[in-house]
């Protein structure tokens, strides 16, 4: 009976390395799949923070994208600046390279005829003078101090930059021609 009980205790025993084999198996199982686990945790936490910055990368390309239209509109109607800008400075007449007319921004042309001052004229710029009316035209007219008025239309001030003031006087419907620098020739 004696060898029974040590034979139990053997079998006993084998059992108990087992089970203790069987738990260091399930203890390292667990912590395989949780390192499995935290391995995931990671790399899903990496996936969400990739996802993130691509979605804000995508935010940032579009704003980028708005902008650059926007500031594309804006150029586009600030290259075009208003005649009454354009027409400000020296403009000498194309047929009369002695006659200069002189344009400020306070609303003033004086006329010189070989440098010497012969008159001064209040100028305005609008869609109308006159009788002369047309809101896809601008007209230019010049007041004397005797409060008589001289219209002219105008053609193009500068188009392209390219020196040239054209009117037209509307009283006699003639052409003029002015350049803003004298070394511009005017094709006939």
């Amino acid at each position: 009976m004696y060898f029974k009980s040590i034979s139990v205790k053997k079998h006993d025993y084998r059992k108990s390395k087992e089970k203790e084999n069987e738990c260091s198996a399930e203890r390292l199982f667990k912590l395989e799949n949780g390192n499995n686990w935290n391995f995931f945790l990671r790399n899903k936490i990496k996936i969400d923070m990739s996802i993130k910055k691509i979605k804000t990368m995508k935010k940032l390309f579009l704003i980028l994208v708005l902008l650059l239209q926007i500031s594309a509109v804006f150029a586009q109607n600030q290259t075009e600046e208003p005649s009454s800008k354009k027409i400000i400075g020296n403009w000498y007449s194309d047929a009369n390279r002695n006659i200069k007319w002189v344009f400020n921004p306070d609303g003033k042309v004086y006329n010189y005829n070989n440098d010497a001052f012969k008159v001064m004229y209040r100028y305005t710029i609008s869609h109308s003078c006159q009788n002369n009316s047309d809101d896809n035209a601008e007209f230019i007219t010049l007041m004397d101090k005797d409060g008589d008025e001289f219209c002219f239309k105008i053609n193009a001030v500068n188009e392209n930059k390219s020196g040239i003031l054209s009117l037209i006087n509307m009283n006699t419907m003639q052409p003029l021609l002015f350049v803003n620098n004298l070394n511009i020739q005017i094709p006939k």
